[in-house]
């Protein structure tokens, strides 16, 4: 699970997003998506207020990574039928 920062991320970070994988990145942040849902339904107070916090945070990214050059909404839809799936399978 990613925790997110409620700052903006430094300017000039080392990180070259270009030649990421859209799809690979977006699908990480979809699976936190679910994790934070259920935190954010389930938790705690804190838990739940902590959750829907980065719950926003999480949105923006996705929404960031579905621009990306290299974002295939076909693969991402299924890599996120496939979470989908995971995540609502009997315990």
């Amino acid at each position: 699970m990613h925790f997110y920062s409620p700052t903006p991320e430094p300017l000039g970070h080392a990180i070259d997003t270009h030649r990421m994988d859209g799809t690979k990145q977006w699908l990480k942040h979809y699976s936190n998506l679910l994790v934070l849902s259920f935190f954010a339904k389930n938790g705690t107070r804190k838990e739940r207020a902590d959750a829907e916090a980065e719950i926003i945070i999480c949105r923006r990214k996705l929404t960031y990574w579905e621009r990306h050059h290299n974002y295939d909404a076909a693969a991402a839809r299924e890599g996120a039928m496939a979470l989908k799936k995971t995540w609502e399978a009997p315990r």
